[in-house]
């Protein structure tokens, strides 16, 4: 977002005020002119933010130090909230994971560094607030895209989804209650693909690896499980 302003000064020579019109700014002038300044100094603190987790691989290679300044930039964000409740709607969406502390989220990232086996590809978290009714919650829903190179896809060989309900208790926790757990958007590589379709299907149909085999397959696990988070 940019912000360009211009002085009034500079044109006054030019184009003078008429005797009837007063040069002092109206209210409503001042509160919008509030507005703007209030509006860049947000957006200055959250490009702030975002270049302390630069080089941070999510959050996974962050030192004490930047751990230090990360958390004085957030702060430094969360102050022009003014101590008012947090407004669902505008958590409404996906959101793309820029850097965590969480432990269970590092431990993915610990492990796709160390195994050569395992990728983490992009998170997300999407927000569904108000759901089924719930006037002070919602629908949390984690996204993990994930491989196995070799037997799957690059990447996004695969989907792990975390399913939760959320309840908004006090100005800045909200209490999770895990719901489900999905495995799904499972992409077999084109190697394995290769080799297993000849064990399992006719030999007319041998040419069908060449549009995938076994595409997409999915797996659920309902859990019950209660976490409060800030």
């Amino acid at each position: 977002m940019g912000l360009v302003v211009h002085s009034a000064s500079s044109f006054s020579s030019l184009y003078p005020h008429p005797p009837w019109t007063s040069s002092r700014p109206s209210r409503s002038q001042r509160s919008s002119s509030t507005k703007l300044r209030v509006c860049a100094s947000v957006e200055s603190r959250k490009m702030e933010l975002l270049k302390c987790i630069q080089e941070t691989e999510r959050g996974l290679s962050t030192t004490p130090e930047q751990r230090a300044s990360i958390e004085e930039a957030l702060v430094r964000v969360e102050g022009y909230s003014g101590g008012h409740p947090i407004s669902l709607a505008k958590l409404d969406g996906t959101w793309r994971l820029q850097y965590t502390s969480a432990p269970d989220v590092l431990i993915l990232l610990q492990a796709a560094a160390t195994l050569p086996f395992f990728q983490v590809g992009q998170i997300f978290q999407k927000f569904e607030s108000h759901a089924h009714g719930d006037e002070n919650g919602g629908i949390i829903r984690n996204i993990v895209r994930w491989s196995i190179p070799t037997f799957l896809e690059e990447q996004e060989g695969a989907t792990l989804l975390v399913s939760a309900k959320f309840k908004l208790v006090s100005l800045r926790n909200i209490y999770l209650q895990f719901q489900e757990i999905t495995l799904q958007d499972i992409n077999i590589s084109q190697e394995l693909q290769a080799v297993i379709a000849p064990a399992i299907l006719p030999r007319s149909f041998i040419s069908l690896q060449q549009h995938g085999l076994l595409p997409c397959r999915s797996c659920n696990f309902y859990v019950h499980s209660k976490l409060k988070s800030l």
